[in-house]
């Protein structure tokens, strides 16, 4: 149905035919503020960039956001103040921003044409200058040719402003560096900005390092009086199992009152159970300031550069606690980028000397895609050794261990659950005091997390610790199990008292 549009400005112009809606009525040509018409839905109905039907009056009048009239141009269209689609960012040349994605192609795009983040499906939000930016409104990083990256996998990436940091050289430039990094949260500071702390780490650590196995690893820990570890060190296949295992971090945990001598602990136990030799150690601890002892603990290993984020308020006791640290006013304060230009500044400064994992270069160098023509080794590598190997845990629960049962047990939970999922191994436990009990046969579970509830329901023992019968216990394990010649087959014994 039509009718005919009997308003006319000026003379120039004759009568148009007009097309309703399905009730009837008119519906009048709107144009945006560049000038051409809004876009339309299925029905005929003009739509703004969102894709919903412009408001009108009981007469099919199109409103404006004020839910006034629209005004009308010279030739009686009524303009929208909205643009007909959305204003793409733009380079310096007037080029489209392209958006790249964690695996350096394009990312999608939604029906309206907006760059959705890779896991989100979320459009990714633009400030007022039509620039890309993070939720703290800080515009994303840019490559040299002006694109837009994406880098952090995660619903609500937090990204530096700008990414020059990135490009330093030598043994400064992180990404090249060999290092071991574990992130302290102090319970506090999770309670007071947990999701933005925990968006910087994994921030940090995708865009500032190399997670390869080989290059540069993670640890997360997050403390009170005593610690629970999300992530063991290098406890992930590559970066992106890495941001799940973030993901997947509960909100909050009661860990009692911080106190920042437990994330130490914790921190060396990371380093010496993971260590590599070659490895720069680092620790950066995100303290609220009042869970500092002053105690000297972490400086006692020289091999361990300390770097403390924390409140200013609280400056005399974090500066006297570390030479290393980053002073801030709130948490929102800090974001990778902050952190990526301090260790920046302290090595070119050689106040924090880093190993470097790919000498005489600047760079990580090159990695064929084509045809793999290398020589394979003789001995299969590590993981494929690991894969269907066979490991009993052997725990004291003496009465030496009964005041560290919690954090024994968390530890042996997460040792098997980031092992385990990591090389598919068949567990078994024991544990010891007095008498011996075995928690689980080898690969006597359906699943790890039936074997996790299994350790943590363990009937800690007590009395002397007999560790001579446990391993035997151990070894009776294997022998009760089928031959499987290239099975490695380990005990890893877990105690306090020292025995012969």
């Amino acid at each position: 149905m039509y009718i005919q549009n009997l308003q006319q400005v000026g003379t120039e112009q004759p009568p148009q035919t007009l097309p309703t809606d399905p009730s009837g009525k008119v519906i009048y040509p709107i144009i945006g503020s560049d000038g051409q018409l809004l876009p339309t839905d299925p029905t005929g109905v003009h739509v703004n960039k969102d894709g919903e039907p412009i408001d009108t009056n009981d007469a099919g009048v199109p409103l404006g956001p004020d839910g006034e009239v629209l005004p009308t141009d010279s030739l009686g269209r009524y303009v929208h103040p909205e643009p007909s689609e959305e204003l793409r960012p733009t380079t310096s040349d007037g080029r489209v921003v392209t958006v790249i994605g964690p695996d350096g192609k394009p990312v999608t795009t939604d029906s309206y044409g907006n760059p959705v983040h890779p896991l989100t499906g979320e459009a990714i939000p633009t400030n007022s200058q039509g620039q890309y930016v993070g939720p703290d409104g800080s515009p994303l990083p840019t490559d040299d040719n002006g694109n837009v990256i994406v880098i952090s996998g995660t619903s609500s990436p937090t990204h530096p402003s700008h990414s020059h940091a990135i490009h330093g050289d030598g043994s400064c430039y992180l990404p090249n560096t060999m290092l071991d990094v574990v992130f302290a949260l102090s319970q506090d500071a999770i309670k007071a900005d947990g999701a933005h702390l925990r968006e910087l780490v994994k921030d940090f650590a995708s865009i500032y390092l190399d997670l390869s196995p080989d290059v540069s690893r993670v640890a997360v820990i997050e403390y009170g009086e005593s610690v629970e570890i999300p992530v063991t060190l290098g406890g992930y296949n590559e970066r992106l199992e890495f941001l799940k295992m973030m993901d997947a971090v509960p909100d909050f945990q009661d860990l009692g009152i911080p106190k920042i001598d437990a994330a130490y602990a914790a921190a060396m136990q990371q380093f010496e159970t993971f260590k590599r030799d070659k490895a720069g150690r680092l620790l950066i601890v995100f303290t609220t300031g009042d869970d500092i002892a002053l105690s000297n603990t972490i400086k006692a290993n020289p091999g361990v550069n300390v770097v403390l984020v924390g409140p200013k308020s609280y400056n005399s006791e974090i500066q006297g606690e570390s030479d290393h640290y980053i002073l801030v006013n709130s948490w929102t304060d800090v974001t990778s980028h902050t952190l990526g230009d301090y260790l920046t500044e302290e090595c070119s400064m050689k106040r924090i000397v880093f190993a470097t994992a790919f000498p005489d270069s600047t760079m990580p160098p090159s990695t064929a895609v084509s045809v793999d023509q290398t020589l394979k080794p003789a001995v299969p590598s590590c993981d494929e050794q690991l894969q269907n190997s066979q490991i009993v845990v052997v725990l004291e629960t003496s009465d030496a261990t009964s005041r560290d049962k919690t954090n024994l047990i968390d530890n042996v939970v997460s040792f098997v659950h980031n092992f385990g999922e990591k090389h598919d191994i068949r567990f078994g436990v024991v544990n010891y005091g007095k008498n011996v009990e075995v928690v689980a046969d080898i690969g006597n579970y359906e699943n790890l997390v039936e074997l996790e509830e299994e350790i943590r329901d363990m009937h800690f023992v007590g009395g002397q610790d007999d560790a001579g019968f446990a391993l035997k216990n151990a070894l009776q394990l294997f022998r009760d199990q089928k031959k499987l010649t290239k099975a490695i087959k380990a005990v890893v014994h877990v105690y306090k008292t020292d025995f012969t």
